[in-house]
């Protein structure tokens, strides 16, 4: 066996530039939150990396990990946009949400 090659990809966050748009919506009064495709692991370090998720700060103790269907009860739907066409496309998770009762 013979490795011919090992690469590793790093999508980096904008480190001090995101900890101080962080701080910034902290001190407006908005509590920060991270909807991510990544894995829980992955998520969390980028929480830590840019000051979403702290250890034990005053200001982190209610702090919560939610998963897929548990998302899904608790919020209902997302709207997100898509910038990989030439057109705006806006996408509905769980359209039935926002319908009106």
């Amino acid at each position: 066996f013979i490795l011919v090659s090992l690469i590793a990809l790093d999508d980096p966050t904008r480190g001090e530039e995101a900890q101080k748009a962080v701080s910034d919506c902290r001190k407006a009064g908005v509590n920060v939150r991270i909807i991510s495709g990544d894995s829980t692991e992955a998520t969390k370090a980028i929480a830590k990396e840019t000051g979403v998720l702290c250890d034990f700060d005053e200001i982190c103790v209610n702090n919560v990990c939610i998963e897929g269907e548990e998302f899904t009860k608790k919020v209902g739907g997302i709207i997100t946009h898509s910038k990989k066409s030439r057109w705006r496309k806006d996408y509905i998770k769980n359209e039935s949400a926002f319908k009106e009762c």
